[in-house]
């Protein structure tokens, strides 16, 4: 993975709370995750389905000029396990895997990762380092 980008703006995802993960090889080929901030706690597993009318979590990908996306007629998803979540190191470690479809060709890409955040990117992602809602407890 060459980039990982977590910016700091207020974004909402069903009416909740949400931060913006990119991830990728290149800032012309990533991924971009939202994910609702209420879901950011340790052991923490969130699923996004081609059927669900409710999200907590989305996804598209950009990749080599095409756009990827979950789609409601195609079998698609995305998920997320938070591992870690420590405060007091400003440290996170999520697992992440997903399908998308092009809806123009048909081709179908899938992907995982391991995202490893830490210092201000933790700020943004638990929404320390604005006025957003902090890190959820469980």
């Amino acid at each position: 993975m060459g980039f990982l980008a977590i910016p700091d703006f207020d974004l909402m995802l069903n009416k909740k709370s949400a931060v913006s993960i990119f991830f990728g090889e290149d800032k012309d080929n990533f991924f971009e995750i939202v994910l609702v901030k209420s879901m950011i706690y340790e052991g923490a597993e969130i699923k996004s389905t081609s059927r669900d009318n409710y999200k907590t979590i989305t996804s598209t990908a950009s990749l080599g000029g095409k756009t990827y996306y979950q789609s409601s007629k195609h079998h698609t998803y995305i998920s997320m396990v938070v591992e870690e979540v420590n405060p007091s190191k400003k440290t996170a470690l999520l697992r992440t895997e997903g399908l998308y479809t092009d809806p123009n060709s048909g081709m179908n890409i899938s992907f995982s990762a391991e995202l490893n955040i830490s210092d201000d990117k933790f700020d943004n992602f638990t929404g320390t380092s604005h006025k957003g809602t902090p890190v959820a407890k469980r």
